[in-house]
């Protein structure tokens, strides 16, 4: 079982923030096989890099839509809110 409180892994909201995508998007890319997660009893987690990469992919194909930046990625893994124009 993973550590639960490991930095590297992101809630289904924090990915969606991450992603710049609903948390129902992200659901939608898990069930479409395009990003990997780890079931969990308290449900599923996203390795931060597996995000990430999906992330710039789906950025050069809609680019109105862009990765959050570092900060806000820093603060996400901390447990931060980040404002939704934060980018």
């Amino acid at each position: 079982m993973p550590d639960l409180a490991d930095p590297e892994l992101l809630t289904r909201q924090q990915a969606a923030r991450l992603m710049n995508r609903s948390a129902v998007r992200v659901h939608q890319l898990t069930e479409e096989g395009r990003l990997p997660c780890i079931r969990t009893p308290l449900g599923r987690l996203y390795r931060i890099s597996d995000v990430e990469a999906l992330a710039r992919e789906l950025e050069q194909r809609d680019p109105k839509l862009p990765m959050r930046a570092v900060p806000a990625v820093v603060a996400i893994r901390h447990g931060v809110s980040v404002p939704d124009d934060a980018a």
